[in-house]
């Protein structure tokens, strides 16, 4: 019982780190125009900055993995959240556009580089094989809760203070660095490192563990099967603008359901998502009947004519597609075990695994953009381009969900072949 109570803890610290981590990188997508304001630069410029601090991100995840293989998450963890957070007061104090892209690049050493990685491989200790959905779920779950009790928190501070966007600034980098306090205390040292390094064979290298990662099949079914998951993830944020722009909904309603699926709908997918793959057996099996039920959800999608009378099951669709699509976050990161990876090359798996994953932030929304532009006058017919898109993403999943399943099991029966017959040979003398 108080081992269970330790790892339940150690996940909502963990969480706490994760609900903050990515505020500060992310603010100008709910503040833009009093950031922009304050510091006194253009649009494009406030683009290049997300631009930098994404396309950085992407070798973050790589050699985030390495970083997580050699030296113990009870450090990086703790000194990523610090580290964010004292860039934070530097984002604070007015700083020209050279030290924004300055501080955007080292923000992506501290939230995917550092962090990252150790994180994930921190969270997949906590539970064993069978507990993974459930473990990933939660964790998901914790994360967008807590990140919406600190963006709450951080609005009426804001607000309160006058709509000043420093006193928002400071009031996070302040959480950033007693948060970084809390996992320094409380997450254990990682089994798997000593002094700093992960215990290896005398003819390990860097190399070694790419190589082994790389030759597994399961690793590149997996990659690319999260890869159009996390795809329909980005593609969903489409969703509520198809609502404003063909059904005339009001913005403050519009921002209800947005909020709605955002944080309500992803609290409950990440968590039913958790369950599922534990009550299945399977992370693989679930994301394919997910992938399944995604493309049966568009096509609805894409049938129902865009007409004033049926708003209400528009909406009720697009919520249904959102806590499937939502689900998938719980899920996808819960089939690391079924990867024949040792654990010493895990955090380069993850690392990669988050690589292959999380590209299509840096092109899939800028594809949306051009077909709305290049259907500014059938409104209507370029969101459902986009929706077929989303209905092409989830077939490829699930024909790749499918694949890993079957050979999943059939490696499954071998083993099984493989004990039995040697249960059945003879003891040799």
């Amino acid at each position: 019982m108080a081992k269970n109570k330790k790892r339940w803890l150690l996940l909502f610290v963990i969480c706490l780190g994760g609900g903050i981590i990515y505020i500060l990188p992310y603010l100008q997508y709910s503040f833009y125009d009093v950031m922009q304001a304050d510091f006194g630069i253009s649009n494009e410029q406030m683009g290049n900055l997300m631009s930098v601090y994404g396309l950085l991100n992407l070798l973050g995840y790589l050699f985030g993995g390495i970083v997580a293989d050699r030296i113990s998450y009870k450090a990086l963890i703790p000194v990523s959240l610090v580290l964010t957070g004292v860039l934070g007061f530097w984002f604070a104090a007015s700083p020209s556009y050279t030290e924004l892209m300055i501080i955007h690049v080292l923000w992506a050493v501290t939230t995917v580089l550092t962090y990252f990685p150790a994180m994930t491989k921190a969270v997949k200790q906590l539970g064993a094989d069978e507990e993974q959905g459930r473990i990933f779920g939660l964790k998901e779950a914790g994360f967008s809760l807590l990140a919406f009790i600190f963006s709450s928190v951080g609005i009426a501070i804001f607000t309160a203070a006058g709509d000043d966007i420093n006193a928002l600034l400071i009031f996070y980098s302040i959480l950033y660095v007693v948060i970084g306090i809390l996992s320094w205390i409380f997450l254990p040292k990682d089994e798997n490192v000593v002094h700093g390094k992960q215990k290896r064979d005398s003819g390990d290298s860097l190399w070694m563990g790419i190589k082994a990662v790389l030759k597994q099949p399961g690793f590149w079914l997996l990659g690319f099967m999260m890869f159009c998951a996390y795809a329909l993830t980005v593609s969903a944020a489409r969703m509520v603008p198809y609502l404003t722009s063909n059904f005339a909904v009001a913005a403050g309603i519009a921002a209800f359901i947005g909020s709605v699926r955002t944080y309500g709908i992803q609290y409950i997918g990440n968590i039913g998502g958790g369950f599922v793959v534990d009550k299945l057996g399977s992370a693989v099996s679930t994301m394919k009947y997910n992938f399944l039920i995604c493309v049966a959800l568009l096509l609805v999608l894409i049938l129902i004519p865009a007409q004033q009378s049926l708003l209400y099951l528009v909406i009720t669709v697009v919520l249904l597609a959102s806590l499937f699509i939502q689900a998938f976050r719980g899920i996808y990161w819960a089939s690391l075990p079924l990867l024949d990876i040792p654990e010493k090359y895990m955090g380069t798996a993850i690392g990669m695994l988050g690589v292959m994953a999380y590209v299509p932030d840096a092109f899939i929304l800028t594809i949306y953009g051009k077909i709305l532009d290049a259907n500014v006058d059938a409104v209507e017919a370029g969101y459902k381009y986009i929706f077929g898109i989303m209905i092409g993403l989830a077939l490829v999943g699930f024909i790749l969900a499918f694949i890993f399943d079957k050979t999943n099991k059939k490696k499954k029966v071998v083993k099984s072949t493989g004990k039995q017959d040697d249960i059945a040979q003879p003891a040799r003398s």
